[in-house]
């Protein structure tokens, strides 16, 4: 192959794969939604910039196979491209097509739909300029209530047009996410550019025409299960495209030599590099910049039609040692308070009733634009109406601890679930300080105690990594407890893996079973006591999106965001009921759906239940009686005797960090005298 004449880029945003080339400037990703990517196709020479006639001109090239026909039936690889307004002239007639009642209407309109479809693909070089002016036709409107997956029924009605395999637009997507809520926020988005494109989106791996794999970069198990199936769908001899943070962090792995990809900001081309797999070729999307978000106002396909995924902002301001996701993520970019809002106003009128905010750190939001979570947050409330709640997203200690006292006040608001999630990883301050998490276990202690003063019944989340690298058995002890003292609501217990490329990685690791005791030990803990057992007798409201993991009830969340099921005969999906709590366990409260309380009613319930919980231990939960005010009367504590405890554990956690630094000083103190005498002596 013999390249084009003109500079070489050092950062192309596509690569050269079997035979053909797809390369753009990095420098012009800003502009890559001006260009036509259907032409931007190459087998025998690079694309760059002396080929295109302006800045906001397309790419223009010439298709070629190395000179072998692209087809059985003798047609060229431009003769398969199709623009976009012929793309939507072809899924028009479809739609006519399925329409039709007689098999002799069928019969003779797919003549017709085949003669003209030719006539479209021939054309389709010739008319870039006609599809610009037909952009603004939408294809079909309220894409966000379409079925997350495609009926079998529909994929076989596609499948049956002659020639559909040759037709952009009519194949079969098979769509996994892995990792977080941004992923999946992605991957609805993905779904939803494609669902416009014509495609269909189904979850049975055996239905697929082409598979998208939406990737996670956190934890080597899940990045492992991500490659086992890419090989599965690899041996199948279909086009496979993955998508997400672990191409996007690891650019050069050689696994990616036969799959096309697609980077965290490059989601909004997902259907063009669809397209070019499914013709055989192989697309590597991976630029990434700062200030080229993909738009929050894309199509989107949701998983749940009554939940609402917004991501805020992308990357952190971190360096954490042992963390991949920045990575793939890259530095703090948010997206404005205007963005997010209009995105809110949209889908509350589509329906929603619970909207999430999610980012690899909610509380850092807005730094890099002169704003902040507490300005969003007061925007966004205002835009609720009854019935439609907001879940603030994961956040670190560092910056959520400058606006606590506004993010206590929307945690508190009707319409927004009283739950935070703050991860704190490890309960040692040396240990914090080699992870870089630039906060102490004393700030973090400052955020909870705030938080559960000032919200009642909040729930709290954190996260904590067993077996670091340089924790000691006597620092994972500090760990242990902290989460003994403060019961969390909800504990992710993670044992330590090394991710490539990560300073973590190339540390010396703790022993594997030791690892693997600190995490029995800390998962004994959380097992040892029932957060919710002060829910019992109470009717809470509760808002109905899912569906639980037993099939059979449905599930919603209290204001505290605990997980209420109840029987679907007693209430549907996108409404909001008032239950009667008659059992509790550890992950979940069961309860019969009772008539709304009057206001009265509700003011004297907040009254009770505005002092914090108390966490019980299976002991006590085994011996309680049906009796609420039993419950209470065998486990509550005075506060003289809550306070004592505290203070007890507080002195003998803070005696050991004391303990910790004298130690590390006295270390420190040896080494420079070492150090000086050793100098001292070469000099003489």
């Amino acid at each position: 192959m013999t390249s084009h004449s003109g500079n070489t880029h050092t950062d192309p945003i596509m690569k050269n794969f079997a035979g053909m080339t797809l390369i753009a400037n990095a420098d012009d990703t800003d502009d890559i939604e001006d260009l036509n990517l259907d032409h931007l196709i190459s087998s025998g020479r690079h694309v760059n910039d002396s080929t295109r006639k302006s800045k906001k001109e397309p790419y223009l090239a010439t298709h070629t196979h190395d000179g072998n026909s692209d087809d059985e039936a003798g047609g060229t690889s431009s003769s398969k491209t199709l623009s976009a307004a012929a793309l939507r002239r072809q899924e028009r007639r479809r739609k006519k097509l399925e329409a039709l009642r007689t098999e002799e209407e069928k019969k003779a309109a797919l003549e017709n739909e085949n003669a003209v479809a030719s006539d479209d693909l021939m054309s389709s070089k010739h008319n870039h300029e006609d599809s610009e002016n037909d952009e603004d036709q939408p294809l079909d409107d309220g894409l966000a209530l379409l079925p997350r997956t495609t009926s079998k029924r529909a994929q076989k009605e596609r499948k049956d047009i002659e020639g559909y395999e040759n037709i952009p637009g009519l194949q079969t997507v098979y769509l996994k996410t892995y990792g977080c809520s941004h992923n999946q926020s992605d991957s609805e988005y993905m779904a939803g550019l494609l669902a416009e494109s014509g495609y269909a989106i189904t979850d049975d791996f055996d239905d697929a025409d082409i598979y998208l794999l939406n990737s996670c970069t956190v934890k080597n198990p899940s990045q492992d299960t991500m490659t086992n199936l890419m090989d599965k769908a690899h041996s199948t001899g279909k086009p496979v495209v993955i998508s997400g943070c672990v191409p996007q962090g690891e650019k050069k792995n050689k696994l990616w030599q036969d799959v096309s990809l697609i980077g965290v900001q490059q989601i909004q081309h997902v259907k063009y590099v669809v397209e070019e797999s499914l013709k055989g070729n192989k697309v590597h999307m991976l630029s990434r910049k700062k200030d080229n978000k993909p738009s929050l106002a894309l199509p989107k396909v949701r998983h749940n039609p009554y939940i609402e995924i917004i991501p805020v902002n992308v990357g952190c301001l971190n360096q954490c040692t042992y963390c991949k996701t920045k990575h793939a993520r890259g530095d703090l970019a948010s997206w404005s308070v205007e963005e997010i809002a209009e995105r809110v106003k949209k889908v509350v009128a589509e329906g929603v009733k619970e909207i999430r905010l999610t980012s690899e750190d909610t509380g850092a939001y807005g730094i890099d634009i002169g704003s902040n979570i507490s300005k969003l947050l007061n925007t966004l409330v205002d835009l609720l109406p009854d019935g439609v709640m907001m879940r603030v997203g994961m956040t670190n200690p560092p910056y959520i601890k400058n606006h606590l006292e506004d993010v206590a006040k929307i945690l508190n608001h009707p319409n927004v679930y009283s739950f935070l999630h703050i991860p704190v990883q490890a309960g040692n301050d040396k240990v914090l300080y080699d992870m870089k998490r630039e906060y102490t276990v004393a700030d973090f202690r400052a955020i909870v105690d705030y938080l559960r003063e000032h919200v009642p019944h909040i729930s709290l989340c954190t996260d904590i990594i067993c077996g670091f690298p340089t924790e000691t058995e006597e620092d994972y002890e500090e760990t242990l407890a902290l989460c003994d003292e403060y019961k969390f609501e909800a504990l992710n217990i993670s044992q330590f893996y090394p991710r490539p490329g990560t300073p973590a990685a190339r540390m010396k690791r703790v022993p594997t079973q030791d690892v693997k005791n600190r995490s029995r030990a800390l998962t004994k803990i959380y097992k040892s006591y029932f957060p919710y057992e002060y829910l019992k007798g109470t009717k809470q409201r509760v808002w109905i999106t899912e569906v639980a993991r037993d099939g059979h009830h449905l599930a919603g969340h209290t204001k505290c965001y605990v997980q209420c099921l109840v029987d679907p005969s007693e209430a549907e999906m996108g409404t909001d009921v008032w239950v009667h709590i008659t059992e509790t366990d550890k992950f979940f409260v069961k309860g019969k759906v009772v008539p709304k309380p009057s206001e009265e009613e509700q003011r004297e319930h907040a009254k009770k239940t505005a002092v914090a919980p108390v966490n019980v231990t299976p002991e006590a939960f085994s011996s309680r009686g049906d009796s609420a005010k039993e419950a209470s009367a065998s486990t509550d504590l005075k506060p003289s005797e809550k306070d004592s405890n505290k203070k007890t554990a507080r002195k003998k956690t803070s005696k050991k960090h004391t303990e910790a630094q004298i130690n590390w000083a006295q270390f420190l103190f040896v080494l420079v005298v070492v150090a000086a005498v050793l100098f001292m002596f070469l000099r003489t």
